[in-house]
């Protein structure tokens, strides 16, 4: 019976009726489990019905019986990666390499676990097992190429795909996996290539048709990107996708419509995809309608709260709407999301400054140059902000980082010359103005900057031929022909200057500043009713300004109506009734016109309506000095200072003020202060220097007589007194060609001529005593005096030096004892007591004393002598005081010898 069952599922198998066979199977394998045919016949039953469980357990059975059966571990592995039981499948497949270790059905299956244990390592080998028995293999090459993927090999996984394709041409898997490497590898051509293929070999296939848009996106080939994403709308109009990226491709062909029409089908069919919104609000923000692209970001924020690019978008937006507000919380909720997210931080800039909150965008402008360093244009944006809150000296070093990274941008180098012109460095502005003109030699604006740079370093031809230049690149440039005549104002060429601004005039009748200062020409000329005219002209234009209403006051005050002027000056007043401009040049009138009480009075009562005005104090000042009150004039002075710390001329005032009163000191300390406010103020250094020549320090005067010559080295009288602050150094060769240049400048300046005597005589002293220093050191040698002879021939002293040498080394110096100021006469009475308290002889020589102080200078040791000399000259009167009793007692009993001023000195120790 059962061999019958067994015959019975036989045939079942051979007729394929494989359910029935399999219910015959288990009827005969229940009364024999173990026979080896019933099991090896429930297996191919089990494997044909994909009844994978069953076939599992039956290969089980039969490896009981026989455990190296090769083709049963290949079922059984079969089974296994079946149901996704990998780790068991990679079990069974060794073990049947194990058995055969080069079967290839083995190593595949092996092959097959690995990829679904994702073991990318142990795959990579296994596929090499495979390749090496099988090299076209091209499921091998495929799975190869993608563990190769996963362990982040590019190269080596498109090196399998590209093999894979060479085994198999039309291989769709093995083409679409290599461009998808390529396009990560951004070798977007050979992408390109492999998705065409693709798409040839599965034309309907709507992603391939996606991936080969993608990739002429990146060519930069919109156009066709656009095509085919119309190839993949006719595959499925339905896919979103489709219309989105078809968008994107218009866009970049700047079809700005069109793909907003696209993006609202993506839209229609897929409205919660936050990409699609932000593209289109992106695309209503370029084509100005910045309402509706609001929207649109509000939409993406619903879907995505923590989107800050949309936020910033939106910020955009709304600051294009005039809403500052609202778009600098936006810009403020988008850095809360990513603290450094430059975008935003440009955004809150722009913000800010459009509320006014200056001081708040500078310190963005700060964090953005901080964040992208190697952006110019956010250094350029930190310059322009830190110039408007005064910053300038910051706004340098930030637009020096601008240029350092475009340094042939021209907006830029403009903007640095503005900055070195507002932080007074005319020379850098020249440096910069001529950069400009290397790009364009008819730049107008840079020659016209270039100009006033170079009044300012007081070359005003140059400045001149430059505006000139400047005008015949551009003749309607009423800026430079206003520059120009400020210039020739200046410069006290007032026919010039009038013929000048009357052309801008004729360029615009209305130009306020020609107005302006053609009118003060004109009083200056003595032209007071055109002057008058002039500001007529002026106040038609414009009734209430201060500038032609002022100007009126002084030609009114030009022509004796100073009532009039009073009036004139009331509209000022009634808007500002302690108008500094009206005061001050009513004040200043007044003092010019002989009358500095008045112009006191009228100062005074503009101080009483401003007590903090820095400039009223420092005309009152100047009006004090001029009634010669110079002790109010300092108290003055210092209250200008005070009030303007910045202001150079206060400290300058205050410092010629101090001069006067012999106060050096304090009037060193003003000029310093004036000097750090404006380090190009010649007169301030100057000034500085006489003081300083004043207090001794003869080398600090230098110093500053060398700064005055850097700001004007055309000035005679200020090489003069450097030569002089020289020659009291000693610095002879210096102060001769200091000389020499103040009289190549002024050849009839007398002053160096007389100076340059004084240094003929001061450097002949000083090879006098350079020579001294060397018979002195013989005499030390030799511990007598040297003769004439030795002094000639020993100490190599010149001819005609010998006897200014002889006589400097054995004459002390003439000194007045009784006119000694009182520190030199205790240094000398101090150096005296030392020389007489010394072994040396009654006739004490110069050598005596260097070899007694032997830190003196030969010079000085030659005063010490004269001071000797001086003192046993003077008549001293006999003083009976009692006090004296017991010094005259011990002089009685010193030997007569000794009854000397040098021995009395010595013995009794008398002295200070």
């Amino acid at each position: 019976r059962h061999d019958a069952l067994f015959t019975r599922a036989e045939a079942l198998v051979r007729l394929g009726r494989l359910e029935e066979a399999a219910v015959a199977e288990d009827a005969f394998l229940a009364a024999q489990p173990h026979s080896y045919d019933g099991l090896e016949l429930r297996r191919e039953t089990m494997k044909a019905l994909h009844r994978w469980s069953d076939l599992a357990a039956t290969c089980d059975a039969i490896l009981e019986v026989q455990p190296r059966d090769a083709a049963v571990l290949k079922d059984l592995g079969f089974a296994h990666l079946s149901t996704g039981a990998f780790r068991e499948a990679l079990t069974a497949y060794e073990g049947a390499l194990a058995s055969a270790s080069n079967d290839l059905e083995a190593w595949r299956g092996k092959r097959d676990a690995l990829e679904g244990l994702k073991d990318s390592r142990q795959l990579v080998r296994a596929c090499d097992s495979i390749l090496a028995a099988d090299p076209r293999d091209v499921a091998t090459w495929r799975a190869k190429g993608q563990a190769h993927e996963a362990l982040d090999q590019p190269e080596d996984a498109l090196a399998a795909y590209d093999s894979a394709v060479r085994a198999e041409p039309k291989d769709l898997e093995a083409w679409r996996r290599r461009g998808g490497v390529l396009f990560r590898l951004e070798r977007f051509p050979d992408a390109l290539r492999s998705f065409e293929v693709a798409t040839e070999l599965a034309p309907s296939a709507e992603e391939l048709w996606f991936e080969r848009a993608r990739c002429l996106l990146r060519l930069k080939r919109p156009a066709d990107a656009a095509e085919v994403y119309d190839r993949a709308i006719l595959l499925n109009s339905t896919d979103p996708r489709a219309w989105y990226g078809k968008g994107l491709a218009l866009a970049s062909l700047q079809r700005i419509e069109e793909a907003v029409s696209c993006y609202d089908h993506a839209i229609d069919l897929s409205p919660k995809d936050p990409r699609v919104w932000h593209s289109r609000g992106a695309a209503l923000q370029w084509l100005g309608r910045h309402a509706e692209a609001v929207e649109s970001f509000d939409r993406v924020l619903s879907l995505d709260p923590s989107n800050g690019t949309a936020l910033v978008r939106k910020g955009d937006s709304l600051g294009a709407t005039g809403r500052f507000d609202a778009a600098l919380e936006a810009f403020d909720s988008a850095l809360a999301i990513t603290a450094k997210n430059p975008a935003a931080i440009r955004g809150r800039r722009e913000s800010l400054e459009r509320l006014g909150r200056l001081e708040d965008a500078y310190r963005a402008a700060v964090e953005l140059s901080a964040l992208s360093t190697s952006d110019p244009k956010a250094w350029v944006e930190r310059a322009r902000l830190a110039r408007l809150i005064g910053r300038d000296k910051e706004a340098l070093g930030a637009v020096n980082k601008a240029i350092g990274l475009a340094p042939e941008n021209v907006e830029y180098l403009r903007l640095k010359a503005g900055v070195l012109g507002a932080l007074r460095n005319p020379r850098g502005v020249v440096d910069v103005c001529d950069r400009l003109l290397e790009v364009n030699p008819r730049d107008a604006e840079a020659l016209r900057e270039k100009g006033i740079a170079l009044e300012q370093l007081s070359d005003p031809e140059g400045a001149l031929e430059t505006f000139d230049r400047a005008l015949n690149a551009d003749p309607m440039d009423r800026k430079t022909w206003n520059a120009k005549g400020s210039l020739l104002t200046g410069r006290g060429r007032l026919p010039e200057a009038l013929a000048t601004f009357d052309h801008t005039l004729s360029l615009n009748p209305g130009d306020r500043f020609a107005l302006s200062r053609k009118g003060s020409i004109l009083i200056d000329l003595g032209r007071a009713n055109d002057a008058m005219r002039c500001f007529e002209d002026g106040l038609l234009l414009d009734r209430a300004n201060p500038d032609f209403l002022v100007g009126k006051a002084r030609c009114l005050l030009a022509l004796g109506k100073n009532e009039d002027a009073a009036r004139c000056l009331d509209p000022v007043f009634e808007k500002d009734p302690n108008h500094y401009g009206a005061l001050a040049v009513q004040g200043v009138a007044l003092a010019r016109a002989g009358r500095p009480a008045d112009a006191l009075l009228v100062l005074d009562r503009a101080i009483l309506g401003d007590p903090e005005n820095g400039g009223l104090q420092l005309d009152r000042g100047r009006v004090l000095v001029a009634l010669e009150r110079t002790g109010d004039a300092i108290g003055a002075f210092e209250r200008a200072a005070r009030l303007s710390p910045n202001r150079a001329d206060a400290w300058r005032e205050l410092g010629n003020a101090r001069v006067r009163t012999n106060a050096f000191e304090g009037a060193i300390a003003a000029f310093d202060r004036a000097l750090d406010a404006d380090p190009k103020d010649r007169g301030a250094w100057s000034m500085k220097a006489f003081a300083l020549e004043r207090t001794g320090d003869w080398g600090g005067a230098a110093g500053a007589y060398d700064q005055a010559l850097a700001l004007d080295a055309r000035n005679p009288a200020t090489w003069n007194a450097k030569g002089l602050a020289l020659v009291h150094l000693r610095r002879f060769d210096e102060a001769n060609k200091a000389f020499d240049l103040a009289l190549s400048i002024d050849p009839n300046y007398t002053a160096a001529a007389d100076a340059k005597k004084l240094w003929e005589d001061r450097a002949a002293q000083a090879k006098v005593e350079a020579f001294a220093r060397a018979v002195v050191q013989y005499e030390r040698a030799l511990h007598r005096p040297a003769s004439k002879e030795e002094i000639f021939k020993e100490c190599g002293v010149p001819l005609q030096l010998l006897d200014h040498v002889v006589e400097y080394v054995n004459e002390p110096a003439v000194i007045g004892v009784e006119s000694l100021p009182p520190e030199r006469l205790r240094r000398l009475e101090e150096e005296s007591l030392a020389i007489l308290r010394s072994p040396a002889g009654k006739d004490i020589r110069l050598s005596d004393v260097v070899g007694v102080l032997p830190d003196l200078d030969v010079s000085e040791a030659r005063e010490v002598l004269g001071y000797l000399k001086g003192v046993r000259s003077l008549r001293l009167e006999a003083d009976p005081s009692w006090h004296l009793d017991p010094l005259i007692r011990r002089a009685l009993d010193l030997p007569k010898e000794a009854w000397t001023l040098r021995g009395l000195a010595r013995e009794l120790n008398i002295g200070p």
